[in-house]
Protein backbone atom coordinates (compact mmCIF):
# COMPACT_ATOMS: atom_id res chain seq x y z
CA UNK A 1 0.00 0.00 0.00
CA UNK A 2 1.71 3.20 -1.00
CA UNK A 3 2.11 6.30 1.80
CA UNK A 4 -0.52 8.39 1.22
CA UNK A 5 -1.10 11.91 3.04
CA UNK A 6 -3.69 13.77 2.98
CA UNK A 7 -3.11 18.01 2.61
CA UNK A 8 -5.65 20.74 2.90
CA UNK A 9 -4.89 23.71 0.21
CA UNK A 10 -5.47 27.07 1.48
CA UNK A 11 -8.52 28.33 0.68
CA UNK A 12 -9.68 24.94 -0.65
CA UNK A 13 -12.17 22.98 0.81
CA UNK A 14 -11.25 19.37 -0.24
CA UNK A 15 -8.34 17.70 0.65
CA UNK A 16 -5.25 16.63 -1.91
CA UNK A 17 -4.06 13.49 -1.73
CA UNK A 18 0.11 12.34 -2.14
CA UNK A 19 0.95 9.76 -3.00
CA UNK A 20 4.57 9.13 -1.92
CA UNK A 21 6.22 8.22 -5.21
CA UNK A 22 9.69 6.51 -3.78
CA UNK A 23 7.99 4.72 -1.76
CA UNK A 24 6.07 3.04 -4.34
CA UNK A 25 9.64 2.73 -6.47
CA UNK A 26 10.99 0.90 -3.63
CA UNK A 27 8.49 -1.62 -3.19
CA UNK A 28 8.18 -2.21 -6.80
CA UNK A 29 11.81 -3.49 -7.00
CA UNK A 30 11.63 -5.18 -3.63
CA UNK A 31 8.51 -7.60 -5.31
CA UNK A 32 10.62 -8.11 -8.40
CA UNK A 33 13.29 -9.53 -6.14
CA UNK A 34 10.69 -12.49 -6.03
CA UNK A 35 10.24 -13.12 -9.67
CA UNK A 36 12.83 -11.12 -11.95
CA UNK A 37 12.08 -9.85 -15.37
CA UNK A 38 13.16 -10.92 -18.05
CA UNK A 39 16.38 -8.59 -19.37
CA UNK A 40 16.43 -7.02 -22.37
CA UNK A 41 17.71 -8.30 -26.07
CA UNK A 42 21.16 -7.33 -27.08
CA UNK A 43 20.82 -6.74 -31.21
CA UNK A 44 24.60 -5.10 -32.11
CA UNK A 45 23.04 -4.99 -35.60
CA UNK A 46 19.66 -3.35 -34.87
CA UNK A 47 21.42 -1.25 -32.43
CA UNK A 48 24.41 -0.14 -34.78
CA UNK A 49 21.97 0.49 -38.09
CA UNK A 50 22.13 3.70 -40.13
CA UNK A 51 25.23 4.67 -37.85
CA UNK A 52 28.51 5.15 -40.13
CA UNK A 53 31.30 6.33 -37.43
CA UNK A 54 33.02 3.59 -35.57
CA UNK A 55 33.10 5.87 -32.16
CA UNK A 56 29.85 6.26 -32.31
CA UNK A 57 28.68 2.65 -33.14
CA UNK A 58 30.93 1.87 -30.12
CA UNK A 59 29.03 4.46 -28.02
CA UNK A 60 25.48 2.81 -28.82
CA UNK A 61 26.78 -0.38 -28.60
CA UNK A 62 28.26 0.20 -24.83
CA UNK A 63 24.79 1.95 -23.69
CA UNK A 64 22.48 -0.89 -25.68
CA UNK A 65 24.54 -3.20 -23.54
CA UNK A 66 24.64 -1.41 -20.60
CA UNK A 67 20.51 -1.59 -20.87
CA UNK A 68 20.29 -4.79 -21.54
CA UNK A 69 21.69 -5.84 -18.57
CA UNK A 70 19.80 -3.35 -16.12
CA UNK A 71 16.25 -3.13 -15.49
CA UNK A 72 14.58 -0.22 -15.93
CA UNK A 73 12.73 -1.11 -12.22
CA UNK A 74 16.14 -1.24 -11.18
CA UNK A 75 17.73 1.76 -12.26
CA UNK A 76 14.59 3.51 -10.46
CA UNK A 77 15.00 2.05 -7.44
CA UNK A 78 19.04 3.21 -7.65
CA UNK A 79 17.88 6.70 -8.21
CA UNK A 80 15.51 7.18 -5.60
CA UNK A 81 16.39 4.16 -2.82
CA UNK A 82 19.03 6.14 -0.40
CA UNK A 83 16.88 9.11 -0.18
CA UNK A 84 13.65 7.30 0.77
CA UNK A 85 16.04 5.25 3.34
CA UNK A 86 17.46 8.14 5.08
CA UNK A 87 13.82 9.63 4.97
CA UNK A 88 12.48 6.33 6.91
CA UNK A 89 15.87 5.89 8.78
CA UNK A 90 16.43 2.81 7.35
CA UNK A 91 19.74 1.27 6.68
CA UNK A 92 21.36 -0.84 3.48
CA UNK A 93 21.85 -3.62 5.75
CA UNK A 94 18.21 -3.98 5.79
CA UNK A 95 18.01 -3.87 2.20
CA UNK A 96 20.68 -6.79 2.27
CA UNK A 97 18.76 -9.06 4.31
CA UNK A 98 15.63 -8.59 1.85
CA UNK A 99 17.74 -10.23 -0.78
CA UNK A 100 18.89 -6.90 -2.53
CA UNK A 101 22.46 -7.87 -4.85
CA UNK A 102 25.63 -6.23 -3.72
CA UNK A 103 26.02 -4.24 -7.28
CA UNK A 104 22.66 -2.60 -7.07
CA UNK A 105 23.77 -1.58 -2.91
CA UNK A 106 26.69 -0.18 -4.22
CA UNK A 107 24.91 1.79 -7.16
CA UNK A 108 22.13 2.73 -4.77
CA UNK A 109 24.12 3.94 -2.01
CA UNK A 110 27.59 4.02 -2.17
CA UNK A 111 30.51 1.87 -1.45
CA UNK A 112 30.64 -0.63 1.02
CA UNK A 113 28.60 -0.29 4.63
CA UNK A 114 30.61 1.87 7.13
CA UNK A 115 32.65 0.11 10.12
CA UNK A 116 31.96 0.76 13.47
CA UNK A 117 35.07 2.36 15.52
CA UNK A 118 37.90 -0.37 14.24
CA UNK A 119 35.21 -3.13 15.25
CA UNK A 120 34.73 -4.80 11.72
CA UNK A 121 32.00 -6.00 10.66
CA UNK A 122 28.03 -5.09 11.71
CA UNK A 123 26.92 -7.26 14.62
CA UNK A 124 24.01 -8.97 13.42
CA UNK A 125 21.45 -11.68 14.99
CA UNK A 126 22.14 -15.21 14.04
CA UNK A 127 18.77 -14.65 13.18
CA UNK A 128 19.10 -11.75 10.99
CA UNK A 129 21.75 -13.62 9.30
CA UNK A 130 19.39 -16.65 8.36
CA UNK A 131 15.83 -14.27 7.06
CA UNK A 132 18.80 -12.62 4.97
CA UNK A 133 20.24 -15.66 3.34
CA UNK A 134 17.02 -17.19 2.98
CA UNK A 135 15.68 -13.96 1.51
CA UNK A 136 17.85 -14.56 -1.45
CA UNK A 137 16.13 -15.83 -4.62
CA UNK A 138 16.60 -19.53 -5.88
CA UNK A 139 19.78 -19.84 -7.85
CA UNK A 140 21.97 -16.64 -6.32
CA UNK A 141 25.24 -17.89 -5.43
CA UNK A 142 26.53 -16.55 -1.79
CA UNK A 143 30.50 -16.36 -0.67
CA UNK A 144 30.99 -16.05 3.38
CA UNK A 145 32.59 -12.54 2.52
CA UNK A 146 29.75 -11.18 0.40
CA UNK A 147 27.11 -11.61 2.99
CA UNK A 148 29.20 -10.25 5.85
CA UNK A 149 29.62 -7.61 3.88
CA UNK A 150 26.17 -6.98 2.83
CA UNK A 151 24.29 -7.93 5.86
CA UNK A 152 27.00 -8.38 8.27
CA UNK A 153 28.62 -10.51 11.05
CA UNK A 154 32.18 -11.53 11.32
CA UNK A 155 33.06 -14.47 8.67
CA UNK A 156 33.06 -17.14 11.57
CA UNK A 157 29.28 -16.36 12.66
CA UNK A 158 28.56 -16.58 8.74
CA UNK A 159 30.03 -20.03 8.24
CA UNK A 160 28.07 -20.86 11.16
CA UNK A 161 24.95 -19.94 9.35
CA UNK A 162 25.57 -21.32 6.09
CA UNK A 163 26.94 -24.53 7.09
CA UNK A 164 23.38 -24.42 8.97
CA UNK A 165 21.43 -24.04 6.48
CA UNK A 166 23.34 -26.57 4.14
CA UNK A 167 22.15 -28.85 6.71
CA UNK A 168 18.92 -27.35 6.50
CA UNK A 169 18.12 -27.71 2.37
CA UNK A 170 18.30 -23.74 1.97
CA UNK A 171 21.54 -23.67 0.38
CA UNK A 172 23.45 -26.17 -1.16
CA UNK A 173 27.75 -25.82 -0.65
CA UNK A 174 29.20 -25.92 -4.13
CA UNK A 175 32.72 -25.93 -3.19
CA UNK A 176 35.49 -23.67 -3.89
CA UNK A 177 34.65 -20.69 -7.03
CA UNK A 178 36.38 -21.95 -9.71
CA UNK A 179 37.25 -19.30 -11.21
CA UNK A 180 38.62 -17.53 -8.57
CA UNK A 181 42.12 -15.48 -9.48
CA UNK A 182 42.98 -13.98 -6.21
CA UNK A 183 45.05 -14.20 -3.40
CA UNK A 184 45.20 -16.99 -1.14
CA UNK A 185 42.68 -20.17 -0.88
CA UNK A 186 39.32 -19.43 -3.29
CA UNK A 187 36.15 -18.78 -1.61
CA UNK A 188 33.31 -21.32 -1.36
CA UNK A 189 30.42 -20.91 -3.20
CA UNK A 190 27.32 -21.61 -1.56
CA UNK A 191 23.84 -21.64 -3.80
CA UNK A 192 20.49 -21.01 -2.68
CA UNK A 193 18.16 -23.76 -3.15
Amino acid sequence: MPNVSQRSKPGKASPVTVIDTHEQIVREYLNSLESPPEPKTFNPAEVTKGIDDPIEKLRALREAKRRSSVNDLEDRFVEVAARWAAKNEMGRDLFATLGVPTTVLRRAFGGAPSKRGGEGRTRVSIDVLTSGIAARPKGAKLTVAEISEEIGGSPATVRKVLDQLTKDGVVANEGPDLNYGGRGRAPIVFVRK
